[in-house]
């Protein structure tokens, strides 16, 4: 759904539809399928949770070795830190102890 005075996408706030711009709102319709959002703290660390287990959706690399505990597997991702001609970063997470770190390339 969209607002008709300045075409923004509604969003749903305490069960209305409203207009983060003029402050349009709208009651949803029932049946209408209506998409709630939600905050993510931590991005980079996606995690499923299975029934049996937390599985994480990043994957890992054994090319690095922990500081803290020695641990040989991390979680990484790499984002574009610098400008677009340059290498991009890599950011890595031990999967034993969670110690965080970075390595330029």
């Amino acid at each position: 759904m969209f607002c008709p005075n300045d075409k923004a996408m509604l969003k749903p706030v305490n069960g209305v539809l409203t207009c983060p711009k003029c402050g349009y709102t709208k009651q949803a319709v029932a049946g209408q399928n209506v998409v709630r959002s939600k905050a993510v703290e931590d991005v980079h660390k996606s995690v499923m949770d299975d029934s049996a287990q937390k599985v994480s959706l990043l994957p890992t690399t054994n090319e690095y070795q922990c500081e803290k505990c020695g641990n040989h597997l991390a979680y990484y991702y790499m984002r574009q830190t610098r400008s677009a001609d340059e290498a991009t970063t890599r950011f890595l997470e031990c999967t034993k102890c969670g110690h965080k770190w970075r390595e330029y390339r």
